[in-house]
C-alpha cells in the first residue's frame, strides 16, 4: 500500500485559500489467487473563500475524485470490468458558507452545488449506469446540496490522524 497526502494553504488578511491532495494505491494477493487492489484513489480539493465573519466563510469548492486503474468485480467468471482511470471521475462545484475556526477543522455547507459523474468515453466495457450514467452517455449533472467537514489531530510525533465527511443530495431525486 502506498498512500501520500498534502496540504498547502494560505491565509492573508481576509482571504483563505485550502487545497489538499490524496493518493492511494494497494494490491493484495492472498494465497494462489491473482493480486487485487484493496485501495486505489485519487482526490483534489481547492477551495478559496472570503472571511466576513470572525472564523465564517464565503467559499467555492472543487473536488475531484477517481482512481488510478482498472477495478474488477471478481463475483462474475471471468471477472468484470466496473472501473478505471476517469471511469467514474466524479467533480464537485459549489458555492458556500464555511465555518473554520482553526486549521484542524471546518464544516462547510452549500445549497447550490453542481455535482458530476463521467465515464470515459473510452471504456465501453464499463457499465455506465453504476455510476449513475445512462449507457448513451459519458456524463451525468446533478444539482443538489452538499455538505463536508473535515478534523485533523495530531496524536504523537509524526503521526496525525484526518477524518472527512462529504455528502451529496441531489434536489431532484429522492432527496435527503
Amino acid at each position: 500500500n502506498s498512500l501520500f497526502t498534502g496540504f498547502a494553504n494560505y491565509k492573508k488578511d481576509k482571504w483563505a485559500w485550502d487545497n489538499g491532495i490524496l493518493l492511494a494505491y494497494g494490491m493484495v494477493q492472498i494465497a494462489k489467487d491473482d493480486p487485487r487492489k484493496n485501495d486505489d484513489r485519487i482526490e483534489l480539493q481547492t477551495k478559496p473563500g472570503y472571511e466576513f465573519k470572525k472564523n465564517w466563510y464565503i467559499s467555492y469548492l472543487f473536488n475531484f475524485r477517481s482512481q488510478f486503474s482498472k477495478g474488477y468485480d471478481y463475483n462474475f467468471e471471468p471477472k468484470r470490468l466496473v472501473s478505471d482511470f476517469l471511469s467514474p471521475a466524479y467533480f464537485v462545484n459549489s458555492l458556500g458558507i464555511e465555518y473554520k475556526p482553526n486549521d484542524n477543522f471546518y464544516f462547510y455547507v452549500s445549497p447550490p452545488t453542481m455535482k458530476t459523474s463521467y465515464v470515459n468515453e473510452d471504456n465501453a466495457k464499463i457499465p455506465h449506469q453504476l455510476y449513475g450514467v445512462d449507457s448513451d452517455k459519458t456524463a451525468r449533472n446533478e444539482i443538489g446540496f452538499y455538505l463536508s467537514t473535515r478534523y485533523k489531530r495530531d496524536l504523537m510525533t509524526n503521526v496525525t490522524m484526518v477524518t472527512k465527511l462529504d455528502l451529496f443530495s441531489n434536489y431532484s431525486e429522492d432527496p435527503q
